[in-house]
C-alpha cells in the first residue's frame, strides 16, 4: 500500500505529467503527496569545488521553482481536495537530494518526469529520472 508519494518537479511539460500521476495516485491510494523542487548549484560540479568554497545557486531560478511548487500545489487542491500536500525546495544536485529526501521521508513510491528542462546539459550530467531510479530506496516511476 502507498502511503507517502514524492514527486519531483521542474516547471517543464514533463514534470506536469508526472504531477498529474502523483496526485491521481494519491488520491486513489489515500497518500499524502510531496511535491520537491531542487534549485542546482550554478556550478554544475559542485562536488569538486575546494572546501572552503560554497556553491552559489541563482536567485532567479529559486523564485521561479518556489512558484513552480506554489502552482503546482494548487493544481492538486484543485482535483483532488482531499490529497494532503506538502511542498519542499531543495538546493543541490537533483539526483541526491531526490535521493536523500526519498530516503529520509521514508516514501513508498517516487514520481518524476522522463525528461526535464536541463537540455543539453542533462545529456552532459545524466538523466536525473534515471539517477533517481538507480539511486533511490523505493520504487520509481518515470513518467513519459
Amino acid at each position: 500500500m502507498v502511503q507517502r508519494i514524492l514527486v519531483a518537479v521542474d516547471g517543464s511539460e514533463s514534470s506536469d505529467k508526472a504531477l498529474e500521476y502523483a496526485a491521481r495516485t494519491a488520491k486513489a491510494e489515500k497518500a499524502d503527496l510531496t511535491i520537491l523542487a531542487v534549485v542546482e548549484p550554478e556550478h554544475p560540479k559542485v562536488h569538486t569545488l575546494p572546501a572552503d568554497e560554497t556553491p552559489s545557486y541563482d536567485e532567479k531560478e529559486r523564485e521561479r521553482l518556489k512558484q513552480v511548487l506554489k502552482d503546482d500545489a494548487q493544481k492538486v487542491k484543485a482535483k483532488s481536495a482531499s490529497v494532503q500536500v506538502e511542498m519542499k525546495l531543495m538546493f543541490g544536485i537533483p539526483v541526491e537530494e531526490i535521493s536523500r529526501e526519498c530516503r529520509e521521508g521514508e516514501y513508498n513510491l517516487v514520481v518524476v518526469g522522463s525528461r526535464g528542462i536541463s537540455g543539453i546539459k542533462g545529456i552532459i550530467l545524466g538523466s536525473v529520472s534515471k539517477g533517481v531510479a538507480d539511486t533511490a530506496p523505493c520504487p520509481v516511476l518515470i513518467v513519459k
